[in-house]
């Protein structure tokens, strides 16, 4: 019998856009439920979450942390894989043990977030320079390489999604309404668009290694999401960053993005490479 009427199964670099995504997700599923956040592949989410970050609505999560076995019934079930390879993220392993883990689904969804890679590994980048909690530069770059496996399973060369593959592409989904609405009935979600201008508090945004923390709650739409990429144009590190099969692959799947057209010249003609 299902004790998950929906399970969505998130896998996103880091600082794509996912909690922002996960949020609105929150706000648009009905019920009691719960979202696990940074979950380790390979293991029970519920054992490997990140607790603190974690969320659970009429669902507590100590209790389900400490009584494996005995998962409460769920309206819906998120769990969140960041900057993970996607072939652990989704492996054979983790199928086999899935039903011991979080109790059978009714319906499950794999869903991947991908934002371009000129903004995310920008703010990637300001996340190593920042203050608080900086990450190592060496993590922006493997962010690089992992865009390109993202982008191909997106493009269909791979397909490693297993249940009902769905990719929310994050430049449209904050732009566009239309793009959100049409995730929400696929879903089989009501559409209230509730929590779109939430400023999601997780990670650098809650402690200050970002761009605007959270001054723009309220308005997050108001953010410049799709100039991050102006504050590091000229800075070596980050240009070295791309080479022109990333690009090729960041076009194929967002289009050009205005302004990179110098550093993507770069790139093509054979610039610094770092995959």
């Amino acid at each position: 019998m299902p004790i998950n009427e929906i399970e969505l199964r998130i896998a996103a670099l880091r600082r794509s856009g996912s909690h922002a995504v996960a949020q609105w997700l929150l706000r648009q599923l009905p019920g009691d439920g719960c979202f696990l956040d940074n979950c380790t592949p390979g293991e029970s989410p519920f054992a490997s979450c990140y607790l603190p970050d974690s969320v659970g609505v009429g669902i507590d999560l100590v209790r389900e942390r400490a009584e494996p076995g005995r998962p409460a019934p769920k309206a819906f079930l998120l769990h969140n894989y960041e900057g993970k390879d996607l072939a652990r993220i989704f492996c054979a392993e983790a199928e086999a043990a899935h039903d011991a883990w979080v109790g059978e689904s009714a319906r499950r969804v794999d869903l991947l977030v991908l934002r371009d890679p000129w903004n995310n590994l920008a703010s990637l980048l300001r996340w190593a320079r920042g203050g608080v909690h900086p990450i190592a530069e060496a993590s922006v770059a493997d962010a690089a390489r992992g865009f390109k496996d993202y982008a191909r399973e997106v493009l269909g060369e791979t397909r490693l999604l297993r249940h009902e593959p769905t990719f929310v592409l994050f430049n449209r989904w904050i732009a566009e309404r239309e793009y959100r609405e049409a995730l929400a009935a696929r879903l089989g979600l009501t559409f209230t668009d509730a929590g779109i201008d939430d400023v999601a508090r997780w990670g650098p945004t809650a402690w200050g290694d970002s761009f605007d923390g959270l001054a723009f709650d309220g308005r997050a739409r108001e953010m410049a999401l799709a100039e991050r990429f102006r504050w590091c144009a000229g800075d070596p590190f980050y240009r070295g960053l791309f080479d022109a099969e990333l690009v090729e692959l960041s076009e194929r799947v967002f289009g050009p993005i205005a302004g990179t057209e110098e550093i993507a010249e770069e790139a093509r003609a054979g610039g610094l490479r770092r995959s």
